[in-house]
């Protein structure tokens, strides 16, 4: 992305780094750029795109970087900077003692109940972050070192992730899309982390308290990672008031991604034992390969997340059916697909006004309020 930015739209990322001191493998190039277009940072013909354009300027992970953006975007700021600070710690917040396995799990599924419907590995680090920072404020060092020992957490960590979202509030600030007093406000007083929750309209954090928001933050960023749920036939059973659906088991579950196939979900994820993903999307930050491909990381996303931040979309007017990157299938009217192009575009646009004026509010954009409105009625 910076090749491309550095020497122009006229110049194939592979032209110009197969004359480097050292060119990296062409497959390598092929690569990095095919995942730069599915994210929306270069256009069809490598051009660097508005969005592009944000990503060349900020020190992160384009992924990382684009869901940020969005998140501000979307008014969800704080559990996006939690979500990228825990992801640039390496390690997950959680421990399991191999004596207290099954207490741990417990201890990260309560955690989750904060928010209805979560099934978010993503989601459980907001707030277990957020109930740490609580306890601190609260009760100070002391309490705040308990709360990590009894739910399993890493102090350490949760120490890691304050810093960490600090440093990437001012990347936002710096690009005009958080405040500078929104900075100052979240490196607490006297070295004591603090979060910023104000759910007042225009305000920074004014969805953080939603989670299909969160997720869709997240979907944007991390789009290809992708995952499809086919859940079992609907089996049921008479009862008294009539016939009522049998709850499928969780080892019933399968999941696809494009490029891998089948895989699994890791014995040490919030969603393992999950036996319905309402959406039927999942988006995965990380994957192992051992005996099995299985993923770690993953949050059940909303359907219209997959349509407005994914890749590209094909109209199947006669049949009713919207595709994304002719893979992802969901059977919509047409005009479904004509809005969610024209969605896209706007924001394309938005991007574009705040690179001109990086002062300009784009977040309070009519679009936005539109946004959020499809994303709130997704269906489940």
């Amino acid at each position: 992305l910076t090749v491309k930015a550095t020497f122009g739209d006229g110049a194939p990322a592979d032209d110009v780094l197969c004359r480097a001191l050292t060119p990296p493998k062409e497959t390598a190039v092929a690569a990095a750029v095919t995942a730069l277009k599915a994210m929306g940072a270069l256009g069809a013909a490598e051009e660097v795109t508005p969005l592009g354009a944000h990503l060349t300027v900020m020190p992160v992970d384009p992924r990382v970087g684009k869901m940020l953006v969005v998140g501000a975007l979307l008014r969800c700021a704080g559990p996006v900077l939690t979500i990228a600070a825990a992801m640039a710690h390496g390690r997950s917040i959680f421990f399991s003692p191999p004596d207290r396995r099954q207490e741990a799990n417990a201890a990260k599924q309560a955690l989750l109940t904060a928010i209805p419907n979560a099934k978010s590995d993503h989601l459980a680090v907001v707030v277990a972050f957020d109930a740490w920072v609580r306890a601190g404020e609260q009760g100070g060092r002391g309490a705040a070192s308990a709360f990590c020992s009894d739910n399993f957490i890493s102090h350490q960590a949760m120490e890691g992730i304050a810093g960490g979202r600090v440093e990437y509030a001012q990347v936002l600030a710096d690009r005009g899309f958080l405040p500078g007093d929104y900075v100052r406000r979240l490196r607490g007083r006297r070295g004591v982390p603090s979060i910023d929750r104000d759910p007042a309209p225009g305000s920074p954090d004014q969805f953080s308290g939603s989670g299909r928001v969160i997720k869709a933050a997240l979907a944007a960023g991390f789009y290809p990672q992708l995952l499809r749920v086919e859940h079992p036939p609907a089996k049921f059973r008479a009862t008294e008031g009539g016939s009522v659906q049998i709850e499928s088991a969780a080892v019933q579950i399968k999941l696809f991604d494009r490029v891998k196939g089948r895989v699994f979900q890791h014995p040490s994820s919030v969603n393992f034992n999950c036996s319905r993903f309402e959406s039927g999307w999942l988006i995965y930050t990380d994957m192992v390969e051992t005996s099995k491909v299985f993923v770690r990381e993953s949050s059940m996303v909303p359907t219209y997340s997959v349509l407005l931040f994914g890749g590209d979309l094909t109209v199947l007017h006669h049949r009713g059916i919207l595709k994304v990157d002719n893979w992802a299938e969901f059977r919509a009217p047409a005009r479904v697909g004509v809005l969610v192009r024209e969605m896209r575009a706007g924001v394309a646009s938005l991007l574009a006004r705040k690179i001109a004026d990086p002062s300009a509010d784009v977040s309070s954009d009519p679009l936005v309020a539109a946004l959020h409105q499809l994303l709130s009625s997704d269906g489940f």
